[in-house]
């Protein structure tokens, strides 16, 4: 009972250090303040009722599935419950969630390892740390937290067998987590496959099946519509248009790098992008910027390698011009490997799982701009690998010096001795003491 009290003090005061570290690293007015595209179609749903124009701030682009609904729609109800204050209520759930991200990881870790300690090395990094912007205009910190809820659902059940509210919880999840960003099916994918390839049979995969069916049944309604005023049954629609945005003749490696070359290039900034789009439909839109990007990496190919090169580093080790959000990011990111290849050579489940995810989830985000937010739904597991290798170096950290300590301390032995005879010819037996070994 007390080691469970003493626990909950533990989550209790690490959700307020998460907190107040958030509060702590805002040096600036909350970015929801503009707001960009997720303000824009929230304003436009409450206005009109209709979920578009994503880039009203240069032409009214028409019906959109340039981000998927599920933040927008959390935005648009927080301006019909709370009017003009709709940005301080965003930004204090926000807050929330930043002190939930550190608990969470600490869940994971007892989950993952069978001890909260690694958990709290991971935790401490986050929250001392500036390694999260304070982005309220994005889905990043719900994403990251609702995956974590998701790897505690799943693997809450060791065993294949899965039951029903479970199942219906974990594909509940799922859909809620897609419509929120439509990346988070590679994290998703990817532990339900290593789960089926773990437990080796048919009810595994019956259980995975039946999450992605419930999931895609929660998606199934926004497809349908965007088959409906799109065209395409797609679930989301800005890959192209990013891309192409991305890469061109004054492209570079982040947006800081490449700020106004981007919005030249795109219809949150170009006039004569968003009135392409406007005339031919978001889709025909997306889709011929997307060959347009293709093209112009076939014509520069040496140019696109470079670029693709230097985003795959800046995604683990950001450009420096971000200041400390940045280089905390390379801190986390270089504790991380040690880590990870101690837990690989441990044969732990979390590190296949780590494996699989850094490997498939980053894929997208080597050809397009490079953003720290990109990187912010997986961090926990960077933390986690971090923490692992912390909690590792303390723990031989400590033995060493408790060693020291005891042979300091302790009294010497008296070492162990043979006695050795022997008379020479004449004389007196002699007797000699030699130490053994």
């Amino acid at each position: 009972m007390q080691s469970r009290n003493a626990e909950k003090l533990l989550l209790a005061g690490v959700f307020v250090l998460g907190v107040f570290s958030a509060v702590a690293y805002l040096r600036a007015p909350s970015p929801i303040g503009g707001g960009g595209e997720t303000v824009a179609i929230a304003q436009n749903l409450v206005r009109t009722g209709t979920y578009g124009n994503p880039f009203i701030l240069t032409l009214p682009t028409g019906p959109t599935a340039a981000i998927v609904p599920g933040y927008p729609l959390f935005v648009a109800l927080n301006m019909i419950l709370f009017g003009e204050s709709f940005r301080q209520a965003v930004a204090i759930a926000t807050f929330v969630l930043h002190g939930f991200h550190p608990v969470l990881i600490l869940l994971c870790a007892r989950r993952a390892f069978g001890n909260l300690r690694p958990g709290i090395w991971a935790a401490a990094l986050a929250i001392l740390l500036p390694v999260f912007r304070f982005l309220p205009a994005w889905e990043s910190m719900i994403t990251a937290d609702g995956l974590m809820l998701f790897y505690l659902l799943l693997i809450g059940s060791p065993h294949y067998l899965i039951g029903t509210r479970r199942l219906f919880g974990l594909g509940l999840l799922g859909g809620a987590l897609l419509l929120l960003n439509a990346s988070s099916l590679l994290v998703i994918g990817a532990l339900l496959i290593l789960r089926c390839v773990r437990q080796g049979c048919w009810p595994a995969v019956r259980n995975v099946l039946a999450v992605l069916a419930i999931a895609g049944m929660c998606v199934l309604p926004w497809v349908a519509r965007n088959e409906r005023v799109l065209g395409a049954g797609v679930v989301k629609d800005n890959f192209g248009f990013t891309a192409y945005a991305s890469n061109n003749d004054c492209a570079e490696p982040a947006l800081d790098q490449m700020f106004q070359c981007y919005q030249t290039h795109h219809p949150h900034g170009s006039v004569a992008e968003a009135q392409l789009m406007a005339e031919h439909g978001e889709v025909a839109y997306d889709r011929y910027r997307l060959q347009s990007a293709m093209a112009w990496a076939r014509q520069h190919p040496e140019r696109f390698a470079a670029l693709t090169a230097l985003r795959i580093v800046a995604f683990w080790m950001p450009l420096p011009s971000g200041g400390p959000f940045h280089w905390s990011l390379w801190v986390v990111t270089i504790l991380s490997i040690p880590g990870l290849w101690r837990l690989i050579r441990l044969r732990l489940p979390i590190a296949f799982e780590m494996v699989a995810i850094f490997l498939v989830y980053p894929l997208m985000y080597y050809v397009i701009v490079a953003g720290t937010r990109y990187r912010y739904p997986i961090l926990w597991l960077s933390l986690l690998a971090a923490g692992f290798t912390c909690d590792w170096l303390w723990s031989s950290l400590r033995h060493r010096i408790a060693r020291t300590f005891v042979q300091h301390r302790l009294p010497a032995q008296p070492q162990a001795c043979k006695i050795i005879t022997g008379r020479q010819k004449g004389g007196p037996e002699n007797r000699v003491s030699v130490p053994i070994g």
